[in-house]
């Protein structure tokens, strides 16, 4: 009996994971890449329980597959785990918008631990089928049964140790504290983990349990759920965050800040004019760049950025010098323009607030700053003007 009910928890697992996959692959409002990596993690689950599952089918008897068949589906169990573990991995930074994600040399980096273990697992598929004594990774015995081998060690080390780094980097952003705007990822990197290891490390106590499986199953419902999270907080054309998250931003901002916080209010100029002359894919093509902008400027600053509304965006900072970061923000203005080479260049009005006893509530310090910016607006539209009248 126990031996169907693991094959059951797995194939019960399967079938939950694939309403997930169902859900997520028809949801339009999930970001292309997150869709397909999450996609990609759900897969290799799968096609990891199902393996699982028909291997301890195999090895209790139930199937008279035998031991060439176990060991091909050992193969491929091993082979899944590892993808499962690094694509969760990979998914996690992609959200996070981590340099590391960026940089292909790391990735291929990060993906050596699978490598090793499905390097490691073939071996033992081999060794297997040939009847070799030597025990790696697993073995099958002469009645086609699974059996642990001398390096069973290596998966728990290659499951384990993307974990770990999950939990570790999770932790340490939330204790430095250097990126607010990704406070609710760094959480989810640590709740994320938890039920996967806590199902791992039992397993090894009570193996006649997949409770490795009920605990990846458990994280990846935790991951979709993160994934909806930031789909509602994040501006679909910018991909930069919206209204909402600044709120929720600037409410934990100022529970617990007690330095200098400074709150811009962006808006671009003459934006009704490119809509106008060049069209409105042309006006959301500027948006989308100066977003990307303000997306690498945050990651390079710390500061929180998001879309306020129509061509209006906001920029949180806890700076000392706000002027030197005004110059910061303008040359990458600068550098924008002189990238995209359009027929206009994007320009911008500003008007910024710094926090203090005043501000009995947010709006308040939001229409502060939106006061300075229009003043700003207004300004240069009376230059304009006079400029006009001399000629």
């Amino acid at each position: 009996m126990e031996g169907n009910a693991y094959s059951v928890i797995n194939l019960f697992c399967v079938l939950i994971l694939t309403l997930l996959l169902i859900k997520a692959i028809f949801d339009p409002n999930l970001y292309k890449n997150h869709k397909k990596i999450f996609a990609l993690t759900i897969i290799s689950q799968m096609g990891m329980y199902l393996a699982d599952a028909f291997g301890n089918f195999i090895s209790i008897g139930l199937l008279p597959w035998g031991r060439v068949a176990n060991s091909i589906i050992q193969f491929i169990y091993f082979f899944a785990l590892s993808m499962t573990c690094l694509r969760a991995f990979l998914l996690l930074e992609a959200i996070n918008e981590s340099s590391m994600y960026n940089n292909l040399k790391v990735r291929i980096l990060m993906s050596s631990l699978s490598i090793l273990l499905t390097l490691v697992a073939f071996i033992s598929m081999i060794l297997s089928i040939c009847g070799a004594d030597f025990h790696f990774l697993y073995y099958i015995d002469e009645a086609g049964g699974y059996h642990r081998g001398d390096f069973n060690f290596l998966q728990l080390i290659c499951t384990f140790s993307y974990l770990l780094f999950l939990l570790v980097q999770g932790a340490y952003g939330l204790i430095k504290k250097n990126n607010y705007a990704r406070i609710a990822t760094y959480k989810y990197m640590i709740i994320f983990v938890i039920p996967a290891m806590l199902g791992g490390i039992i397993q090894l106590l009570v193996p006649q349990y997949p409770l490795l499986a009920m605990g990846i199953t458990i994280a990846t419902l935790i991951l979709y759920t993160h994934l909806l999270q930031e789909q509602v907080l994040v501006d679909f054309l910018t991909t930069i965050y919206n209204r909402k998250a600044l709120y929720t931003y600037l409410q934990s901002k100022i529970r617990n800040f007690d330095n200098e916080l400074y709150l811009i209010m962006i808006d671009l100029d003459g934006f009704k004019q490119i809509n106008d002359l060049y069209g409105h894919v042309e006006g959301d093509s500027a948006l989308r760049d100066f977003g990307i902008m303000l997306s690498k400027l945050s990651k390079k600053t710390g500061c929180f950025v998001a879309r306020y509304g129509g061509d209006e965006f906001t920029i949180v900072c806890d700076i000392a010098e706000i002027d030197n970061f005004i110059d910061d923000l303008n040359n990458n203005i600068t550098k924008l323009n002189q990238e995209r080479e359009t027929a206009y260049n994007i320009e911008i009005s500003y008007g910024y607030s710094k926090y203090g006893s005043e501000f009995s509530n947010i709006q308040q310090y939001i229409e502060s700053a939106d006061q300075l910016l229009y003043l700003d607006k207004r300004t240069k539209k009376e230059e304009r003007a006079k400029k006009e009248l001399r000629k």
